[in-house]
């Protein structure tokens, strides 16, 4: 049995650009099923409560899942996930990290994912664009139109193995087109805390309105 951790929120540019993101992560860890049941989720609330600053840098930053520059420790992580299942709303059982750093070119996503039994991280598959179940991942998902319809999604597991799709609402943003292929990268280290991702993302790989 799994949770999934769904995170909704804004990132702010000082470019004034915002890119509405949706990150997810699974891992193999439970919240305690004792816990009371949590309050609905009120996700225009959520939209406007949940913002994270993406720091710009200058630094160079070495694609290798490590997130050892110090450009990373500049940047305030995202945390306090919250699950979707077993428990929608329920705060989350394992603890993740989220920062976002960016240049001229890219936007830099680093993901820890804390988990008390990283012996259990499971893998399954090697392959690109692998199948969401079966693994441990992280997904990204950036609505750079701010138009809550359309999202470009990026995602890992704890092998680095990747797979990347467009997003459409059609049918509660269940209109995957998995044949479109961004230009990307990312790369994950694993340690006895978890695992770690780190992504780069070229803003050309992105539609923004104008």
């Amino acid at each position: 049995r799994r949770r999934f951790p769904q995170h909704e929120m804004n990132i702010t540019l000082p470019t004034e650009r915002i890119i509405a993101l949706i990150l997810a992560t699974a891992t193999v860890a439970l919240p305690a099923l004792s816990q009371s049941p949590p309050e609905a989720i009120d996700y225009e609330q959520a939209r406007l409560e949940r913002n994270v600053t993406a720091i710009r840098i200058t630094e160079a930053i070495e694609l290798d899942g490590l997130l050892s520059e110090t450009s990373w420790n500049l940047a305030v992580p995202a945390t306090d996930f919250v699950t979707r299942r077993p428990i929608a709303g329920a705060l989350s059982g394992e603890r993740t990290e989220v920062r976002f750093l960016y240049d001229d070119e890219n936007l830099y996503v680093g993901i820890i994912c804390f988990d008390s039994r990283p012996d259990r991280v499971a893998v399954n598959d090697l392959e690109e664009d692998f199948a969401f179940s079966g693994s441990d991942m992280v997904v990204i998902a950036l609505d750079s139109l701010h138009d809550l319809q359309t999202a470009f999604s990026f995602r890992t597991n704890a092998a680095g193995a990747k797979a990347d799709a467009q997003i459409s609402a059609a049918g509660g943003f269940g209109g995957f087109n998995n044949d479109w292929d961004g230009v990307w990268d990312v790369r994950t280290t694993r340690n006895d805390e978890g695992w770690i991702s780190e992504f780069e993302i070229p803003f050309k790989t992105l539609r923004f309105s104008t």
